[in-house]
């Protein structure tokens, strides 16, 4: 496809967001996850700015507060991990992101190559972007480039979000799916094979490129921000302070005027290769064995899984016997109250 080398699609059901699970089950020695990780994994990139609500660290459902005391999260780096403990987090490690877990790779990065990653849109939001301006400014910009490759989410691909680029010629390669399990490898090798990256949002892409060696930019047309489009979202249901404040910094600029290194030109951008991976926790990465023990891919969480489906079945003999035990009392209750009658 477009001449890159990318792993095919993967929809093993085990392999969890975007692959993430099956990344860690092949970097410590196993084929596959031997069952569900004990515990919650960041998988994007989540800035130390977020650090204002726990729930905008976790990143996940907005719901995690009230597991705060009973479920593992996994976060990337130290200052979350530090502050959702301050927030009453009980069982928090810092480990690193998903990505700093994958295989290192021999792929040839086309010299003067661009990637264009235009901002994505998820299965839960309503975007309908406008693309042509964007299109208009890559084609502006092309001459600088011996070779450019856009990638667009498959979220995208679904509603037809930057169908523009198909439209004016540009190659389209399809980026993440959420079910995909070879998805973070999939990026890896992507971005492996580019010499420089630009989108016109900052996202994950901005640090899972430069961690991938990538001269990154974050410029051109942006996207409106409504927060109409975000509303259905599970996180911004039962957190809805949080949308109001991604629109504040959205309209502000915030994050352009906090990464300022990434507001250049496309052709002029250079590679924070050490910053991405401080951002992606990889000082915090742990050994397989290490990474074994912490989400019960060993032998004692053999043998908890065990004794808690033992519990849960026990807990539904329990209930199945006192039902029947009512049921029998009622029917008895009715047998005698019958007799009563008859001979009264």
């Amino acid at each position: 496809m477009n001449g890159l080398n990318l792993p095919s699609r993967n929809y093993d059901a085990r392999g969890g967001l975007y692959g993430a699970q099956m990344v860690a089950a092949k970097y410590c020695g196993l084929s596959a996850p031997p069952w569900k990780a004990e515990g919650e994994w960041q998988h994007g990139w989540i800035v130390k700015e977020r650090n204002i609500h726990p729930e905008s660290v976790v990143g996940y459902d907005g719901k995690s507060f009230g597991r705060r005391g009973k479920v593992k999260f996994f976060v990337a780096r130290e200052d979350q991990a530090s502050y959702l403990r301050s927030c009453g987090y009980k069982h928090v490690v810092a480990i690193g992101l998903p990505v700093v877990y994958l295989p290192s790779n021999q792929l040839n990065r086309m010299a003067g190559s661009l990637l264009v990653m235009p901002v994505h849109s998820l299965p839960g939001t309503t975007e309908q972007w406008n693309d042509d301006a964007y299109v208009e400014y890559i084609r502006f910009i092309s001459h600088h480039f011996s070779k450019i490759v856009v990638c667009i989410h498959s979220a995208c691909l679904a509603k037809d979000n930057w169908s523009a680029f198909t439209k004016a010629g540009f190659e389209v390669v399809s980026g993440a799916e959420v079910k995909d399990a070879n998805s973070l490898q999939r990026m890896a090798d992507l971005f492996s094979q580019f010499e420089y990256v630009t989108t016109n949002e900052f996202g994950s892409q901005v640090a899972y490129a430069n961690y991938f060696g990538c001269k990154v930019s974050v410029s051109g047309p942006r996207v409106e921000f409504r927060k109409e489009d975000y509303a259905n979202l599970s996180l911004y249901k039962n957190v809805p302070e949080l949308l109001d404040i991604a629109a504040d910094r959205k309209s502000n600029g915030y994050m352009f005027e906090t990464y300022k290194q990434f507001a250049v030109n496309p052709w002029q951008a250079n590679a924070h290769q050490e910053w991405a991976a401080c951002e992606l926790g990889e000082q915090n990465k742990k050994t397989p064995t290490e990474l074994r023990r912490l989400f019960g891919w060993n032998f004692q969480g053999w043998l908890r899984r065990v004794r808690g489906e033992l519990s849960r079945k026990i807990g539904i003999l329990r209930k199945a016997l006192l039902f029947s035990l009512l049921c029998c009392r009622n029917v008895l209750g009715l047998s005698l109250r019958s007799l009563y009658r008859r001979f009264k």
